[in-house]
This record gives structure tokens, C-alpha cells and sequence, in this order.
């Protein structure tokens, strides 16, 4: 309840009259209260903030001394949060009993600090983070086969001898990109070989978390780093399980960004590995994870991979038997008609393929219904010219099979409409008007421009 009162009490109702309760709480005789009052720690301090070192530190510390280990394990688990509310050189003493606590002789209590250390180093600015803490935190790499326990220095102290859980490894693996940009880029090297044990670990779940979080470790590292350590690791996890595979890929433009022109055209088979499986409808998901991306990757490379590599994809891609493809696809049309503004020739050839959707199958005529607005958004006037026949014919069909086809067109001339007025647009909703169209207005009775 004092956590809760404290957002309505404010600092200085609840430092008269809530933390005095505290004080004399932490000595109650039943353990889970004690627990209780480290549990709801949070709300207090960030009420009371820079106060937390002189009026919250006393009561924790008192706490950490505690005979029952749930209570030791508690005041772990709220550390993380007295340090976020306390200044670079008060922590020195969280730090002390840190230590105390990774080094206790109950099991819970130690994995409980093994595994928020990771966060504990993150509440410390760059210049302040010690290295002990370094050193705890690399040793959540532990890795375990054939019953021998290695370290990253290939030791194995005598306090962490017999201590081994499989959670903290992928709890190191899942800090990890927190703990390097703490760090900074003159952490790497302290932090390299922990990497490569995280990147190798049996557990698929760790290697997820790696997968998932290259692109961060990426932005630290630097463009020489990319090449020589991360990218070994990406070829790798190419051939890993499809859950590590879709984390791989679903970041990879950021990747690429972050490299060298040399680099990224050495590694365009990437783009193309993931869409050679494309007649297997098992790997869509793999599809649209490129697709949504492939619009920005081209603003990347030079306009003769564009064209003879990028485009032929994007054309795949845009007609994809899975809808939700081709729709990741046509969203990043926009950044593939950019890339190729300075050359008229290759643009015309793919804006002539995009047109040539508006006379194929029902499902290409709604990609490019939707794919207009985007267009008409980089030149009013080319859409004008150039699209806006096209969608008209469209919007113009009046068959039953071509329902959706129609509502999609109108859905599009409505949006693009609202931006610039055109008198084509303007007959065609005055025809559905004029012949009461009910199908089509009750269908768009959520657009207001036919209310």
C-alpha cells in the first residue's frame, strides 16, 4: 500500500510519513514482509529520487544482512533499481555488496546476482562501470559439456567451481547489447570473446538472442569489426534453425548500412539466398522479412546491382503467392523508385512493370491500387500521367468478381484526392453518387468524403 499511496502522497508526505513505517517494517518478524518492502521498492525511489541513497539505502542495507536467503534473494532483485535513482559514486557501496551477494552460500540468492548483472552494469555511466562487475558478467558465459566447466579464460575458479545453470548464458547473451553500449566500442575487445562463446552456445534460445541483437552490436563496433567477426557469424547461423534463422534476417539492411560499399556487395548473396527457397511456402515468413526491407537495401548499392540483382527480387517478391509478401513488398516501393530517379531508363522500365500489374490477376490489381499513394507521394505529377489511368480503369470495373478489386481503387483515389484535386477523380465519386451505387458506399461508409 506505501508503494502504491506514494504517486499521490508526493516526496515530502512520503518521506514524513511513509519511510519512518519502512523502518520499523524491516524489522518485523515475518520474513515475507521484509520481502515485501524490497519487492515494492520502485514507485518509492522514483518519488523520492536523489533521496534514495540516505533514506532507502539504510533500509536495504540493513536487509542484505539478513539471515533468510528470500530476503537476500529480494534485495538483489532491487539493486538494479536503487542504482538507477542513486549518484556514479554512491554506487561503489551497491557494488561492495553486490559482490557479497554473487558470493552467497545459497544457490538462489547467487544466480539471482549472476543474472540481473548484465542490468546492474547499464545503471553506471561509461566512466564509472568497475571491472569486477566486467568479470561477473563474462562469467555468465560459462558454457558445460562432458560435465567440465570453462571459462572464458579457459579457468574455472574455485567459487564458481560447482556453480553452473543453463539460464545464464542466455541471460548473458540476452544483456549482452546493453551491456557493450554501456561499455562503448572500447569494450569490445573485453567483451570479443564472450561473443564468440554466446554466438557457438549449444542452447537455441542463446543464439536466438545473439541473432536478434547483431544489428545493436553492429552500430558499436564499427564497420572493420563487421566484416572481421560478425559476419563469419552471420554465414553461420544462415545454415542455424529457422527460429535463429528469422532473427538473422529480419535486421540485415541494418547491417548492411553500417558497412563498407566492398562488404555489402560481397555479401549481396544474402538478399538471394532467402528468396531461392521462394516456391517452398514454408519459408514465407523468411520472404517477408526480406521484403520489408528490400526497399531501403537498395538505397545501398550502385544502380547496376539495383537493376540486375535487387529488381528481378522485388519483382518476385511483388507478385509472392502469400499476400502478407507481397504486401511487406509493395510498401517499400517508394525507396526502389528513389533509387532509381537519376536514371529515367531503368525507371521507366520498372514503373512500365508496375503498371503492367493493373492488367494481371485480382491480387496484383490490389497491390497496385495500394501501391499508388505511395507513388503519387514522390511525383504528383508522374502518377498523374503515368498511374492514375490506370487506377481510374479500375475503380471504373463494375463486375461482381471485381468487387474488391473496385473498392480498393476508390479506397485509393479518395486518399490521393484529399492531396490534390483532379477532375477525373472527382466524376468518378460523383458517379457513384449520381447512380446510387449502395454496394460500393455502404462498403466505403467509413470514408467521409461519401457520407
Amino acid at each position: 500500500m506505501i508503494s502504491v499511496l506514494a504517486s499521490a502522497f508526493g516526496k515530502n508526505k512520503t518521506i514524513t510519513y511513509s519511510i519512518p513505517i519502512l523502518n520499523k517494517l524491516k524489522t518485523d518478524q515475518c520474513y515475507s514482509v521484509r520481502v515485501a518492502i524490497l519487492s515494492n521498492l520502485e514507485p518509492i525511489c522514483e518519488v523520492i529520487n536523489i533521496s534514495t541513497k540516505l533514506l532507502i539505502f539504510p533500509i536495504w542495507e540493513y536487509l542484505v544482512n539478513d539471515e533468510i536467503w528470500n530476503v537476500r534473494k529480494a534485495c538483489v532483485n532491487s539493486i538494479v533499481t536503487l542504482s538507477q535513482f542513486m549518484k556514479n559514486k554512491d554506487r561503489m557501496e551497491l557494488v561492495y555488496y553486490f559482490c557479497k551477494l554473487i558470493d552467497d552460500n545459497v544457490r538462489w540468492v547467487k544466480l539471482a546476482a549472476y543474472l540481473i548483472v548484465g542490468k546492474f552494469i547499464t545503471t553506471f555511466s561509461k566512466d564509472s562501470i568497475v571491472e569486477i562487475l566486467i568479470y561477473y558478467f563474462k562469467n555468465l558465459s560459462i558454457s558445460c559439456a562432458n560435465d567440465k566447466h570453462y571459462l572464458i579464460n579457459n579457468q574455472v575458479s574455485k567459487e564458481n567451481d560447482h556453480f553452473y545453470d543453463c539460464d545464464m548464458i542466455t541471460k548473458c547473451a540476452f544483456d549482452f547489447p546493453a551491456v557493450l553500449i554501456a561499455l562503448g566500442k572500447n569494450g569490445w575487445t573485453n567483451l570479443r570473446e564472450t561473443f564468440i562463446i554466446l554466438t557457438q552456445d549449444v542452447n537455441v534460445q542463446t543464439r536466438h538472442s545473439i541473432a536478434s541483437s547483431l544489428h545493436i552490436i553492429a552500430t558499436v563496433i564499427g564497420a572493420e569489426e563487421i566484416e572481421k567477426t560478425l559476419f563469419p557469424v552471420i554465414h553461420e547461423y544462415t545454415t542455424d534453425d529457422n527460429f535463429v534463422k528469422l532473427e538473422l534476417f529480419s535486421n540485415i539492411a541494418n547491417i548492411l548500412r553500417l558497412t563498407t560499399n566492398e562488404i555489402r556487395d560481397r555479401n549481396m548473396w544474402l538478399i538471394n539466398y532467402v528468396c531461392e527457397i521462394k516456391k517452398n511456402d514454408l519459408f514465407w515468413r523468411f520472404r517477408e522479412t526480406i521484403a520489408s526491407q528490400l526497399g531501403e537495401i537498395t538505397t545501398l548499392y550502385s544502380l547496376d546491382i539495383i537493376t540486375n540483382k535487387l529488381i528481378p527480387t522485388i519483382k518476385l517478391l511483388l507478385t509472392d503467392p502469400v499476400a502478407t509478401v507481397r504486401r511487406a513488398m509493395y510498401k517499400q516501393i517508394g525507396f526502389v523508385i528513389t533509387s532509381l530517379l537519376h536514371n529515367e531508363k531503368e525507371k521507366r522500365l520498372f514503373c512500365d512493370y508496375l503498371l503492367s500489374l493493373a492488367t494481371k490477376h485480382y491480387q496484383h490489381k490490389i497491390i497496385f491500387s495500394k501501391m499508388c499513394p505511395i507513388i503519387f507521394d514522390i511525383s504528383n505529377e508522374e502518377f498523374i500521367t503515368y498511374f492514375l489511368p490506370s487506377l481510374l480503369n479500375l475503380a471504373n470495373i463494375n463486375e461482381s468478381h471485381t468487387t474488391v478489386v473496385r473498392i480498393q481503387a476508390i479506397k485509393t483515389l479518395l486518399r490521393i484526392n484529399t492531396k490534390v484535386k483532379n477532375i477525373q477523380i472527382t466524376e468518378i465519386l460523383h458517379h457513384l453518387h449520381k447512380n446510387k451505387d449502395s454496394e460500393m458506399i455502404s462498403l466505403l461508409k467509413d470514408q467521409t468524403h461519401l457520407k
